[in-house]
């Protein structure tokens, strides 16, 4: 895989997202098309995790 990517994690949410967690959803996209980390953005939750060796 190539390019940038985030994963998050999102513990006790199932394969149903965005039913589940819509926000998450929204925070990840937001901070997606503004070029921020989840460990710098406004939105950034304990939850959220960057993969090791990933900037």
């Amino acid at each position: 895989m190539t390019g940038d990517f985030e994963l998050v994690v999102l513990p006790g949410v199932s394969h149903w997202v965005p039913e589940e967690a819509p926000n998450a959803i929204t925070d990840a996209v937001v901070r997606l098309a503004r070029g921020n980390p989840a460990s710098t953005g406004p939105t950034a939750r304990s939850a959220d995790r960057r993969v090791p060796g990933r900037p």
